[in-house]
């Protein structure tokens, strides 16, 4: 009876700490150093399929953007002040036969055709200084515009580039690298939602994502915690948008890494599908998209 004492308490023990180690906790929360430099680059592919009239049509969209973020301040609290600029912009577009349109803001070849139009846009972008505001939980409080950043990018053309090069896009873009943490410590299992509002062309997109804590992951030797995303899209159609525009299919997945022992996230991954759908004449136009999305951020 005294030997099963024992080993029962030896059990008990061994549950208790099992327990421990699988409800740990982890406070994320980014580490801003002054003077620290970073780069993020984001990657976007996008699919685009249009059936219903005529012969169907495909888009083929691959962008990437890389920005510098230089630390020039932290207060006691941990929210910094940032220096971004974009470093880089490129893009490829592809439509079924037709020549493919390729830009590269680095490129030492001279653009031509529609590529010259996007780096007429771009171009004055590229070196341009903006400030941002975020706080150790990654919400962006402020997007400030130098005097040249805003000159330059009140100057883009193309009403997508231009949205994209405002604060309000600018606050979207780092969006993918700056989720706003919950204010406690995760552990396993641990979920928070955030809401987001994307106006286009055709309307407003309002998405809710989830993020749920799962084990973590040991990727090049660094203990790094996963969050897996999911979302829920509603669309407003604008009065822009084409009469009785239906959003028929959504679907969001991804994945976070965020690195708690340097402070940072480590890369994100997410895929955002839609189906939408409008008549047009005795057809109903289908258009499926499929956009994949990558942040990375290392130091610079």
């Amino acid at each position: 009876m005294i030997l099963d004492f024992r080993l029962l308490i030896c059990n008990l023990l061994l549950v208790a700490s099992f327990s421990h180690v699988v409800q740990a906790e982890t406070l994320l929360r980014w580490k801003f150093t002054e003077g620290e430099r970073l780069q993020v680059t984001v990657d976007q592919h996008t699919v685009t399929e249009t059936t219903g009239a005529g012969k169907p049509t495909g888009i083929d969209i691959t962008m990437q953007s890389r920005m510098t973020w230089t630390i020039d301040s932290v207060d006691a609290n941990g929210t910094a002040q940032i220096t971004q600029r974009f470093e880089r912009f490129a893009v490829t577009m592809k439509s079924g036969t037709a020549e493919p349109i390729a830009y590269a803001s680095d490129s030492e070849t001279k653009p031509s055709g529609s590529a010259a139009d996007i780096a007429a846009a771009v171009e004055p972008v590229i070196g341009a200084d903006f400030t941002v505001t975020m706080t150790n939980r990654g919400a962006i409080r402020a997007v400030k515009l130098s005097d040249a950043a805003a000159k330059a990018f009140t100057s883009v053309a193309s009403p997508a580039l231009k949205q994209l090069f405002s604060a309000e896009g600018i606050t979207q873009l780092l969006g993918q690298a700056a989720v706003e943490f919950p204010e406690q410590a995760v552990a396993k299992d641990s979920v928070w939602t955030a809401t987001f509002a994307t106006p286009s062309p055709l309307g407003t997109l309002k998405q809710s994502r989830t993020y749920t804590v799962v084990a973590p992951e040991d990727v090049d030797g660094k203990t790094l915690e996963r969050i897996n995303i999911t979302g829920q899209l509603e669309f407003e159609p604008s009065e822009q948008a084409p009469r009785k525009l239906k959003l028929l299919d959504q679907e969001l997945t991804g994945t976070m890494l965020f690195d708690a022992n340097a402070g940072r996230l480590a890369s994100s991954q997410s895929t955002q599908k839609l189906t939408t759908e409008r008549p047009y004449r005795e057809f109903k136009i289908r258009v499926e998209t499929t956009a994949s999305t990558t942040t990375t951020i290392s130091s610079g």
